[in-house]
């Protein structure tokens, strides 16, 4: 008979009953806490239509939609986030306004796999939708605060921005309307590239994505060894559409490979020297590229080399207290952006009468939110150690609705909850009983005379609310309690014959490493007092 190798697909986990203790405790957690301020539970399927998911996001994001399919049933994916099936369920049913909903799922996403990263994992998303004003916005940015705070958090930041005030130091600068998104997905990145990365990434708007993503993967596969110029110069060409202009294959690919042929193909075994290598050739061959592919390209696509040296010197104002806010609507002279400064004045002051503390939030310019759906304040928290990216982020979505034919404004958030108990166990945020043992008690069975006993007892156990387990064959006794330690039970039980003839339980106490008989009809009282005296340290 052949047998199947036990292999996961790439990026998803089993997690084992430990871990699910760990992740269940976050799950419980948040669940109390959304139940608290008020919100529903909401269950939605797994795979949506295609066309449900779709132009929703934005094209970073679709592309790591999972699609699926099932014989002439081809239109189908996996939900990529819990909001826009909150969209679909809102519009497709009449629901009394506002609607408060919680959910908490697995979403799926083809990223690429490391650390805190995963394509299955569990959200825990909390929304509002029907509620207009900044009072809602701030209920959510309240809930995140909580919840963190409940969980043992303490070295977080919660950083706040408006959409408004991001179109408005978009228009100061001078960036053309149509490469808005673009510029909302370069400033994005300013944590994880810096201002020179976010330049260039400025300077890469308007040209052709998937030349630019396809040279960014060869400048990996050269320094790594794993193909020549020739090979990446095939590779590449295939890239370039024939609607582009023809000096990008003339011109612009020889451009990034001369860049990057002044470093090694290959880096040795060193992978962090590798890695150093990777980002000084990709940081010297994409300039290269894109200064080479800028003049090939009309102007009107493009955000002029002055803009973005005028939105980079913005990007650093970043001290995120409420001065800053009310100097830079004054700098920025801006409509859009005076209502965007409004409303986050607006949720800064609910935040403070309902006593959130100051030190938890900051204003950051800078954070963007890559979705495409959100329209007015917009929220994430990172922690600073481990540095594992964002463990929660939201923000108002007043225009998504709308596209299922609803309009509703609408503020919501998303806990990650695989990366909280990433970060949790990182930091030693767990309790001890975080990975205790499924039961208190194992009940031995002695024989196969007194198993009834063992039975009967292990029931009443089960009744007065005590986890217990009952073993399930009448090994050695001493293979019995060794099986109690390996499971971290607290208690071994036993009806041996004797004991079935004096109407008692013997009662191991494993912490303690001793025993003792009580009478039947007190089993139940005498496990609750050893499982109370651990509990309280005795």
């Amino acid at each position: 008979m052949s047998t199947t190798e036990p292999r996961l697909a790439r990026g998803m986990r089993d997690l084992l009953p430990d871990a699910m203790r760990r992740r269940q405790r976050v799950v419980d957690t948040l669940r109390r806490l959304f139940e608290t301020y008020g919100f529903e539970p909401l269950e939605t399927p797994a795979v949506e239509l295609s066309t449900t998911l779709l132009g929703k996001y934005g094209p970073d994001a679709e592309r790591l939609i999972y699609r699926a399919g099932l014989g002439d049933e081809a239109d189908l994916a996996l939900r990529y986030d819990l909001t826009v099936p909150l969209a679909r369920v809102w519009s497709g049913n009449d629901i009394p306004r506002p609607f408060r909903r919680y959910q908490i799922a697995p979403v799926w996403r083809g990223e690429r796999p490391q650390r805190g990263r995963y394509r299955e994992f569990v959200q825990a998303d909390v929304d509002i939708v029907g509620a207009p004003g900044m009072l809602a916005d701030a209920e959510i940015l309240t809930i995140v605060t909580a919840g963190l705070d409940a969980l043992g958090f303490t070295g977080y930041r919660l950083k706040l921005n408006n959409r408004r005030l991001l179109n408005g130091l978009g228009r100061y600068a001078g960036v053309p309307e149509a490469v808005l998104p673009g510029l909302y997905r370069a400033i994005d990145k300013l944590d994880k590239v810096g201002l020179e990365g976010v330049r260039l990434e400025l300077r890469s708007v308007g040209l052709p994505g998937e030349l630019l993503n396809r040279q960014r993967q060869a400048v990996g596969r050269w320094v790594r060894g794993q193909a020549d110029r020739d090979r990446l110069a095939r590779d590449l060409a295939a890239a370039v559409g024939d609607a582009e202009p023809a000096g990008v294959a003339e011109r612009g690919l020889p451009a990034f490979l001369d860049a990057l042929a002044d470093f090694p193909n290959g880096g040795g075994d060193d992978a962090r020297a590798a890695e150093a290598a990777a980002a000084e050739a990709a940081a010297a061959a994409m300039t290269a590229s894109v200064d080479c592919l800028r003049g090939l390209y009309p102007v009107d696509r493009l955000i002029p080399d002055a803009v973005t040296d005028r939105l980079l010197d913005l990007l650093q104002l970043r001290d995120g207290s409420r001065a800053l806010l009310a100097a830079l609507g004054t700098r920025l002279d801006d409509a859009e952006a005076a209502v965007g400064i409004a409303q986050l004045s607006e949720v800064l002051d609910a935040l403070d009468a309902a006593g959130v503390p100051a030190d938890r939030y900051e204003i950051d310019f800078a954070m963007v939110r890559g979705l495409d759906y959100y329209t007015g304040t917009i929220f994430e928290t990172v922690v600073e150690t481990p540095p594992i990216g964002s463990i929660q982020g939201g923000g108002r979505y007043d225009n998504l609705l709308a596209r299922f034919g609803k309009p509703a404004p609408a503020v919501g958030t998303s806990f990650g909850v695989d990366r909280l108990v990433d970060v949790m166990e990182a930091l030693g945020l767990f309790p001890a009983e975080a990975g205790a043992a499924a039961a208190d008690v194992v009940v031995a069975v002695f024989d196969a005379v007194t198993a009834p006993g063992a039975v009967g007892l292990a029931a009443d156990l089960r009744r007065a609310g005590i986890r217990t387990e009952l073993y399930l064959s009448a090994d050695r006794l001493g293979d019995q309690i060794r099986y109690a330690l390996e499971r971290r039970a607290s208690v071994v039980a036993v009806i041996g014959p004797d004991e079935a003839a004096a109407g008692t339980v013997v009662l191991r106490d494993l912490g303690a490493r001793s025993q003792a008989a009580v009478d039947r009809a007190g089993a139940v009282d005498g496990v609750r007092a050893i499982l109370g005296a651990r509990r309280s340290g005795g």
